[in-house]
């Protein structure tokens, strides 16, 4: 089981907003900052030593197959195919879809290509199907939101990073990685740290964050962001239809009106 799925699956109905640069802290608070991200770090590393330990403990009871090193959170089916790095879907020059899925596939039929889902989630139209992954090295999730009436909509892989590895490194790996595959689309990037600060901890704190987006002008209106948002402990990778860029921004319009 994904662990917040419900706030994972909130947060896959928007596409995260390019970062604008937020007022200098004063050098005064500085110190303060300093000191709340040791905490924060701190809180992070143990979080973490608490997970590996839950693991291991789960993993002692479990049958001899998880026991052998599989994933013990769920069972996955079989045909469940091995998770690899897939931006491009057909060609470089379109974003046609989310990890080699095509833009408008049926839910089922993610199935029946991705295996069943670690976790499933319906609401009112939506399907949110979500997968354990790994990718550039790290533990990732992979969150497809299908329409019942139009497909799938969304894709979004969550990564994460550790303190060692740092921010920064997994966030450049998939920048690259995307940069590889569609070399004519000129990504837009924003980027700000308002503490004095290593960067990774401004981001810790809530005080940096980071985006580089592809907007696609030949697939009216596709979109693939790289996010680390202010206080996360993950990248994300935000893979936007068509289809799901233009419903948000009718659902723009008619907030407008009141």
């Amino acid at each position: 089981m994904l662990s917040a799925s419900a706030c994972i699956c909130a947060a896959l109905l928007a596409m995260p907003p390019l970062i604008v640069a937020q007022g200098t802290v004063s050098l005064s608070s500085q110190a303060e900052l300093a000191r709340a991200a040791d905490s924060v770090r701190k809180a992070y590393r143990d979080s973490l030593k608490s997970s590996s330990n839950d693991q291991a403990t789960s993993s002692g009871s479990a049958s001899p197959v998880a026991r052998s090193g599989a994933p013990t959170s769920t069972v996955l089916s079989q045909s469940q195919p091995k998770p690899q790095l897939q931006f491009a879907e057909q060609s470089p020059r379109f974003i046609r879809g989310f990890a080699g899925i095509p833009w408008g596939t049926w839910p089922a039929e993610i199935i029946r290509k991705k295996g069943k889902p670690d976790t499933r989630r319906e609401q009112s139209d939506l399907i949110y199907l979500g997968y354990e992954e790994s990718l550039v090295g790290n533990e990732a999730s992979a969150w497809y939101l299908a329409s019942k009436r139009h497909g799938l909509l969304k894709g979004v892989y969550s990564v994460r990073f550790n303190l060692e590895q740092g921010c920064e490194t997994v966030f450049n790996q998939l920048v690259e990685a995307i940069k590889a595959k569609y070399p004519e689309i000129e990504p837009k990037e924003s980027r700000y740290n308002d503490t004095l600060l290593d960067f990774c901890d401004g981001v810790m704190i809530g005080h940096a964050g980071w985006t580089v987006s592809w907007y696609d002008p030949a697939n009216n209106g596709a979109v693939i962001g790289v996010a680390l948002s202010p206080g996360a402990r993950k990248v994300q990778v935000h893979y936007q239809s068509p289809a799901f860029s233009s419903q948000s921004e009718n659902s723009k319009k008619s907030d407008d009106r009141f």
